[in-house]
């Protein structure tokens, strides 16, 4: 936003005989009167934007309404950086900006408010950043950068993230966890920032989250986009917007969040992220509070969660325990070095039943033609007495159920797994049962119905030799993830609904997005990205999209 100050020379005086008492005052606002909705302004500030030959020690500002002064001073930004060399008193709606030390000779300074700034009463945000320029010696500098800041997660604009901008002359390879930036600015509701007022040349961006509000990057904690150039030119008419995606960078292995005993033999473990599943590189060791062992014989993981997983044990008691995992790494391949977790049993469960969990869980869960079931149990199967499938058309007025052919086989002590011999009849409603030495299981699941779903298809830029993930717009959730040998796609069997697609660029074919270093510095994979959502309907394909790259 391009905002146009007027002066106010009044303001400068005032507020300088009244800081001391400001800075001690209570904020307090009138009460009574209407609901307040509308955001706060700037009406005026003792210099115009723009103004050279600057050698005061202090800027007025007066805004439309009594400010939250907190909030002000979190989203208030000079650049080049004075640190914490400056102050603001108060007196009303009159606000003092004065400069503890002298600004450096020749030099364009930038002041900018951001949408962070709310006002007392109501708690209603600036809608857009506002930027009060001025310079020490005869010229203001003019060169701008214009971005914007899209989240990774989920392609939707990032409001109210730091811009950090350092000039490559000064830190030619800047580290934005420890370095001050030379320019600060912060990104709007749309996602968009423009850092203006620059001196010309190049310049190497940040985009941060900055939870902490202390102008750096933490790597634990807050997200950071290192865009895709390692060098941006300042200029004074940009033609270029810059895309930066921003996320938490994943550099912690998976730990464990929680241990439930399932049965006298049985734990099951929930990770804070998905995890691998290599029997060759995880070990688990179980200890209870006499430093006794218990041995973890084998572990499994849950079907459909690469969070969960099922360590088949020594007979358990009632006591605390101490599990340790090492050797688990996520997607990211961040490995275990040890993880510790301690829990207690109250009472060891004795279920009813052997049977723990069938995969797909319900009868409505959409299983493919060639799809398997699995069943997984509490304690061991030790034989199976008889398997017996059946089904109808879905759609079938009277259902009259016919025997359907399929197999069994066991994949471990505790687990079976039944295939379709040879498929699956689409769109039927499925009901089986299985007998063990234990007890009878019933398990049913629905096919899918080619008549009950439609597709995509379309096309990528460049050879498209990377990514592509079609994400539910209701649930947020990846519901495909297609690798691509082509620039084009063609995505069946969707149910009805609306769809978000987006993808990558997979130069290091990890089938993940890789968002960069920012030192060493790494450029992001390129993203692509679809400007709408997508309506999938039954019997229907959706042809001739065309995802833009970021």
């Amino acid at each position: 936003m391009k905002v146009t100050f007027r002066s106010f020379l009044p303001l400068l005086f005032g507020l300088s005989s009244l800081a001391g008492l400001a800075s001690c005052a209570n904020q307090q606002y009138p009460g009574g009167g209407p609901v307040d909705t509308e955001a706060p302004t700037i009406e005026a500030t003792t210099i115009l934007s723009g103004t050279t030959r600057f050698t005061s020690d202090r800027i007025g500002f007066r805004f439309s309404e009594y400010m939250d002064k907190n909030s002000v001073r979190n989203a208030l930004f000079i650049s080049p950086s004075v640190g914490q060399d400056f102050e603001l008193t108060w007196s009303g709606r009159d606000m003092d900006l004065r400069f503890k030390k002298p600004l450096r000779d020749g030099v364009t300074y930038v002041v900018t408010l951001g949408t962070g700034a709310k006002d007392y009463r109501a708690g209603n945000p600036m809608a857009q950043s506002v930027q009060l320029a001025f310079s020490t010696g005869e010229t203001i500098d003019s060169s701008r950068i214009r971005g914007q800041a899209w989240s990774a997660a989920n392609e939707k604009p990032v409001s109210g993230a730091l811009v950090l901008a350092y000039n490559r002359l000064i830190k030619p390879e800047p580290d934005p966890s420890a370095d001050t930036a030379d320019y600060v600015t912060q990104t709007g509701a749309d996602g968009r920032f423009e850092l203006t007022y620059l001196k010309e040349g190049e310049y190497r961006l940040f985009v941060i989250t900055d939870q902490f509000r202390n102008d750096r990057w933490d790597a634990k904690t807050e997200g950071i986009g290192v865009g895709r150039s390692p060098v941006i030119r300042a200029v004074p008419s940009p033609d270029t917007t810059y895309s930066f995606y921003v996320q938490v960078v994943d550099q912690f292995s998976p730990v464990m969040q929680g241990v439930v005993p399932e049965s006298p033999v049985m734990l099951k473990v929930t990770m804070n992220e998905s995890a691998d599943s290599d029997p060759d590189s995880i070990r688990f060791s179980l200890m209870d509070e006499e430093k006794r062992s218990f041995r973890v014989h084998s572990w499994l993981i849950m079907p459909g969660r690469q969070d969960q997983f099922l360590l088949i044990t020594d007979s358990l008691r009632e006591t605390s325990y101490t599990l340790v995992q090492r050797g688990m790494s996520d997607e990211r391949l961040n490995r275990s070095a040890g993880d510790t977790f301690q829990f207690s049993i109250a009472s060891v469960p004795a279920p009813p039943k052997s049977l723990f969990s069938v995969f797909p869980a319900d009868t409505l869960a959409w299983v493919g033609s060639q799809e398997p079931v699995i069943l997984t149990f509490r304690r061991p199967v030790a034989n199976v007495d008889s398997l017996r499938v059946t089904g109808y058309p879905s759609k079938s007025q009277r259902p009259s159920p016919r025997l359907l052919k399929s197999s069994i086989r066991q994949i471990h002590p505790h687990q079976l797994m039944i295939h379709p011999s040879p498929v699956w009849p689409q769109g039927f409603q499925i009901t089986g049962w299985l007998k063990t030495a234990a007890d009878t299981v019933e398990f049913g699941f629905r096919t899918v119905d080619p008549e009950e779903t439609g597709g995509l298809k379309g096309v990528v830029p460049g050879e498209g030799k990377g990514m592509l993930v079609v994400i539910d717009a209701q649930t947020g959730k990846p519901v495909r993830k297609i690798a691509l040998t082509t620039g084009s796609f063609q995505v069946n069997g969707l149910p009805g609904g609306r769809y978000v697609l987006s993808g990558f660029d997979d130069q290091n074919q990890n089938r993940l997005w890789d968002s960069g270093e920012p030192l060493p510095w790494k450029p992001a994979e390129f993203r692509y990205f679809y400007s709408d959502t997508v309506r999938v309907r039954a019997r229907w394909m959706v042809e001739d999209i065309r995802l833009d790259r970021r």
